[in-house]
């Protein structure tokens, strides 16, 4: 496994004058090619998952990476660096799949590392569900029930991601909950419930830990969902972490979004506020129409620390005009060196229906009326001269570097047969 890991040493530097939605952007943006790996199996897959320090000061990072082999079992593996990411220890396995029985395993998925640099500890949450193949192969079906058996566990380090305590699963606090009803609306083999999309955990200035997932909203419907936030409190002695859950954002309708409302980003905002951006499918009207003529996000707002959030809406540019984007994930990041709020998702010049996850991009909200500027709207990576049709790029373990300050993103995709991509980049806004 150890070549998985080789980093390329060859990097790409331009600067963007201008992005091709918006004007002028003053955005720096550096690419790097981090892996290049051949696809020894169709469905196969490598990637990084997370990637971040370890304790409040100092220059030592850990990063995880996934893997998927042709039998679709789903290892990850850690590794360090002590050197601000220039050199790494041989990667060692953190968790893999374990087979139960004939035709099933147990896997664990979407991991997201939080560093609470108050007491210098990490937490890594993830899901962890149980998948049986389906006799001719993994068919849609057979994935939604082992959703259904998803359960949501945090593991939290001491000394910097060297050891792991054991894990703990995450359960709303309240005598009628348990580990199989571990929420509101969530029964383990009835409805199910899991962090997604590039999850993460954002700490609030009262030090509450919010951290989005997604539940089923209807047993006999496994694919349309709604978004909720766990709110964590620290306990007293710090051995982990109790959490309560606020009143889930509801499917806007399936008119509306066909598959629902899903795979939150979270930021507060200057005053207070917190803005959630979410994932939702083009619904179809009465008469079989679109309800947009292309795929967009929406947007809510708590003003009480995500207890309660506002209807949904479609989130647009500073405007009025639509976000045209993908049926995809994103993900809002407040930058420590400006204080400027971004958002990283795919976007669209024109709307389009069924998009593919590109071009990926990056721009800044205007937290005032919570809406993208458009002439900051800056193209990280798009479908270049020679890519497949089928090119798309995937967001993956964001933080800010502290040497440069600067914002350090992965990407992973495909746009060349057979090869597994993976590009690093480095954003530095002004």
């Amino acid at each position: 496994m150890i070549r998985l890991f080789l980093k390329y040493s060859i990097g790409i530097l331009w600067i963007v004058w201008s992005a091709s939605i918006g004007a002028a952007s003053l955005l720096v943006v550096s690419e790097e090619p981090y892996i290049l790996y051949p696809r020894w199996e169709p469905r196969a897959l490598v990637g990084v998952q997370f990637t971040d320090y370890t304790t409040s000061n100092g220059r030592n990072l850990i990063q995880a990476w996934t893997r998927a082999t042709p039998d679709r079992y789903i290892g990850i593996y850690l590794r360090h660096s002590a050197d601000n990411g220039k050199t790494w220890s041989i990667s060692h396995p953190f968790q893999e799949a374990k087979a139960l029985g004939d035709r099933e395993d147990l896997r664990y998925g979407n991991h997201l590392l939080y560093l609470d640099e108050e007491h210098d500890l990490l937490v890594m949450a993830y899901w962890r569900k149980v998948y049986k193949e389906q006799a001719g192969g993994y068919v849609r079906d057979a994935v939604l029930a082992a959703n259904a058996t998803n359960r949501i566990y945090a593991q939290i380090s001491r000394d910097g991601g060297i050891s792991w305590e054991a894990p703990e699963q995450v359960i709303q606090e309240g005598d009628s909950f348990d580990e199989l009803h571990w929420a509101e609306d969530v029964r383990v083999g009835y409805l199910s419930g899991m962090v997604a999309g590039c999850p993460h955990i954002l700490k609030l200035s009262d030090g509450t830990l919010l951290m989005p997932f997604q539940v089923q909203s209807d047993p006999d419907d496994l694919d349309v969902w709604k978004q909720g936030v766990f709110r964590g409190k620290w306990r007293a002695d710090l051995s982990g972490i109790d959490w309560s859950l606020g009143e889930y954002v509801e499917n806007p309708g399936r008119d509306q979004s066909k598959r629902g409302i899903y795979v939150g980003t979270l930021a507060e905002l200057g005053d207070g506020r917190i803005m959630m951006v979410m994932r939702g499918f083009v619904g179809r009207t009465e008469d079989g129409s679109p309800a947009f003529p292309g795929e967009i996000k929406w947007k809510v707002i708590s003003e009480d620390k995500g207890k309660t959030w506002s209807k949904p809406e479609v989130l647009t540019y500073s405007d009025g005009s639509p976000l045209w984007t993908s049926s995809s994930n994103s993900r809002l990041f407040r930058s420590a060196h400006s204080g400027k709020l971004y958002l990283i998702a795919h976007v669209r010049e024109m709307p389009l229906l069924g998009s593919p996850r590109r071009p990926l991009a990056i721009m800044e909200i205007a937290e005032d009326s919570a809406a993208v500027i458009k002439e900051s709207v800056t193209i990280l990576r798009d479908k270049a001269e020679g890519d497949t049709e089928g090119t798309r790029w995937e967001i993956r373990g964001i933080y800010e570097d502290r040497d440069t300050g600067n914002l350090v993103m992965y990407s992973q995709g495909f746009s060349k047969p057979g090869t597994i991509e993976v590009y690093r980049y480095e954003v530095a806004d002004n």
